[in-house]
């Protein structure tokens, strides 16, 4: 057993990958969001604040039991400031729901059900300990672009009012501040030839989010009992007691020579082409020959993410052909190397713990602790503030009305029968389709097949966003081929007529096009290559021909539907970036939409390391059946590598180029609720990983069956998916 005693040394150095001095950058930003500090209230001190506003203001009788909870609940989301006439307006507040439901004893044992009612409101109507107005979820709220102008009560019953998409251009500019522990809001206007501060600010940012995700886990922090140390990951939501590790940093290697060490940094590809480590202090050379991974094949490694490795450092002067492997200390590159032993990535962090909400209670109830809870990431309100009433509004879409009470004679209510009850039909479902080609005819027959399958459902049972996900086109658009701007735009016109013969999706549905490399305007000078992203929507010029189809069969619907109709949603087509957001409900549904074939990428800047021995016996013979699907474990491998990561693009920006001041829209923390990776050169899958449910749509057509259509239907409600197959 050991332990490492060094404490962390956050001052930085000349570092080759995160640059000095900026450190932190502070121009241009907010100052930091208000936030509750929660405390351990004291009975005794919050009684006689009860008793004069329950008691002897409102005439009621609280026990102690449930005086108990209601200073938990102040203590956790009023904090230090509850003197300050914090507690005093929860107390009225519960005081008057009290009085409206004619109670005059608030006993907990008895009013369990009823307090944690009163606490679940409270909690979606508080905002920095203070009681704000109510959330309207019966009425129309036009609040952070939910809901569009003209909504009524009728129609906000559809869950398609309630969709935001936001773009990678649209999504908020977030640089975490190691100082404060939050998030900070970059207000200077986003450019695509920033400073090159602009680069040091991206590894930077990423790190400093991974850093401090890893110390908020059980294996960094120091248990009651030690054990031995070891890289092997536990869930990240595991609450026993784990072994304690300790991260050093690599300028504190100096002087240390042969001790063995955990750090923590990006895999680099050093100038004299040997592998390097770097952190916020230093880099230094680094050796794999002999690490094993912590789980075997479980990950990729390759430069540009940001590992763990378990070594030992060797000095300069022990090791051989140190004058090409080391830099002797200059430009912030530790003399020596350091021999990797084992090697990992840190484990991902669940989104109901980045957001400071307690998973599930016995009633389903939802609460709200610590986190970034507070935090807005993506302009849709932020957990705290408007969670806890978007998921009431959700249960009320998704659970069927109560059945009418049955009366007797003398009017006084029966009891209903207990009867099999029917599936109540929702919406809540959406089609993800990918690389549509529709250069290709087998392609555009799919499509019309798979539209064919959904136009026969009733209209309570369609899905409510159908998501298109590119290449559109087969090779690459205006770039010097036989597809030039002409060309491009027939064959949207040919999608167009598709859609057109199903005006019953296009007038009830919502519709998402998503980019690819083989379009405009990326392809016009990568040449189908991968260009910096993310990606701009296709542009309008090309998606007129869409756009009148869909105006089209809205009008006709409201037509057939009368002048007396109630209000509805039209259907619409929305051209965004790549990637994009899809979110549901504000911020209790997070989707990322994202179009790249990044597997193969993986496989060519893959890191080989030394294989654990596996023992040999002849005399056990392995099934077939038992053996683990190739397929299924380059998904899983796939799944754990991005999501460990929280990037869409951990490579270097030299394999896959990036724009700095929109990497944050790469940025998968926290975890959303669904990743789709469309990625065409992979077979279609579903996995779910640390809460999170990453759908892989691959093509459409040509999946290894002939004549098969294949896609995926992701289910909001259960956030669960499935692969669909359907001949044409």
């Amino acid at each position: 057993m050991r332990r490492f005693t060094e404490k962390e040394n956050p001052i930085p150095s000349s570092s080759p990958a995160f640059s000095t001095p900026h450190h932190p950058i502070r121009g241009g930003l907010d100052s930091p969001i208000p936030s509750i500090l929660p405390i351990e209230l004291p009975i005794a001190i919050l009684r006689p604040v009860a008793f004069r506003v329950l008691t002897k203001k409102h005439g009621l009788t609280i026990t102690s039991s449930a005086l108990q909870k209601l200073t938990t609940f102040i203590g956790r989301n009023c904090g230090s400031k509850w003197r300050e006439g914090l507690a005093e307006a929860v107390l009225n507040f519960v005081a008057q729901h009290c009085k409206d439901t004619g109670r005059v004893i608030i006993d907990a044992p008895d009013d369990q059900e009823y307090l944690g009612t009163i606490f679940k409101e409270l909690s979606g109507r508080m905002k920095g300990g203070r009681i704000t107005h109510e959330l309207r979820i019966d009425g129309p709220n036009p609040a952070r672009g939910l809901a569009k102008p003209g909504d009524t009560a009728g129609n906000l019953s559809d869950i398609r009012s309630h969709i935001k998409v936001v773009g990678a251009r649209e999504q908020p500019r977030l640089l975490y501040n190691f100082k404060t522990k939050h998030f900070d809001k970059i207000n200077t206007r986003a450019s695509l030839l920033p400073s090159t501060a602009s680069k040091t600010q991206l590894f930077r940012n990423r790190y400093n989010i991974i850093h401090q995700r890893l110390l908020r886990t059980e294996s960094f922090q120091v248990p009651t009992a030690n054990r031995a140390p070891t890289l092997h990951r536990s869930s990240s939501s595991m609450i026993t007691a784990q072994q304690t590790h300790r991260l050093t940093p690599i300028a504190n290697l100096l002087g240390r020579s042969g001790s063995p060490h955990l750090l923590l940094g990006l895999l680099t590809i050093s100038p004299t082409g040997t592998l390097a480590l770097s952190d916020l202090t230093g880099s230094i050379s680094l050796d794999l020959t002999h690490a094993q991974m912590a789980e075997p094949d479980a990950t990729w490694f390759i430069p540009g993410m940001i590992v763990l490795v378990d070594g030992i450092y060797e000095d300069e002067d022990l090791t051989t052909g140190s004058v090409l492997g080391g830099g002797g200390g200059i430009g912030g590159t530790v003399g020596g190397k350091f021999i990797g032993t084992m090697v990992g990535t840190p484990i991902a962090e669940k989104r109901h713990i980045t957001l400071g909400t307690v998973g599930e209670g016995e009633g389903g109830d939802i609460t709200t602790g610590g986190g970034f809870g507070w935090v807005d990431f993506l302009g849709v309100g932020s957990e705290r503030e408007r969670g806890q009433s978007m998921r009431e509004l959700e249960s009320r879409i998704f659970s069927p009305p109560p059945p009418p009470p049955l009366f007797d004679s003398q009017s006084q209510p029966e009891t209903q029968p207990a009867a099999a009850a029917a599936p109540v039909p929702n919406r809540g479902h959406i089609a993800i389709l990918g690389d549509l080609n529709l250069d290709n005819p087998h392609t555009v027959t799919a499509l019309a097949k798979v539209l064919s399958v959904y136009s026969l459902l009733p209209l309570e049972s369609l899905p409510m966003t159908f998501i298109l996900l590119g290449n559109f086109i087969s090779q690459p658009s205006l770039a010097l081929s036989a597809t030039g701007p002409v060309e491009y735009k027939e064959y949207f016109d040919i999608l167009a007529a598709t859609l057109s013969n199903f005006p019953v999706l296009l007038s009830n549905c919502t519709f998402v096009f998503v980019p690819g490399d083989h379009d405009a305007w990326n392809s016009s000078f990568s040449a189908g290559a991968a260009g910096p992203l993310p990606y701009d929507p296709v542009p309008s010029i090309f998606t007129t021909r869409v756009h009148k189809a869909f105006v089209t069969a809205n009008s006709e619907a409201k037509k057939d539907a009368g002048a007396n109709a109630p209000p509805r949603v039209d259907g619409e087509a929305i051209w965004t970036s790549n990637p994009a957001r899809l979110c549901l409900f504000g911020p209790t549904h997070e989707m990322v939409l994202f179009r790249d074939d990044i597997s193969s990428r993986f496989r060519r800047h893959a890191i080989r390391t030394a294989s654990a021995p596996v023992p040999e016996d002849p005399e056990l013979d392995i099934d077939a059946e038992t053996q683990e699907d190739p397929s299924i474990h380059a998904a899983r491998k796939l799944t754990q590598t991005l999501l460990d990561q929280g990037h869409l693009s951990p490579f270097r920006l030299t394999d896959r180029p990036v724009l700095w001041d929109y990497a944050g829209a790469l940025q998968l923390y926290p975890l959303p609720s669904a990743l789709v990776v469309c990625d065409a050169e992979a077979n279609a899958f579903v996995e779910k990983y640390e809460g999170c449910c990453v759908m892989n749509p691959g093509r459409l057509t040509g999946g290894g069956k002939r004549n098969m259509a294949s896609w995926v239907e992701y289910d909001i409600k259960e956030r669960t998916a499935r692969v669909r197959e359907v001949g044409y």
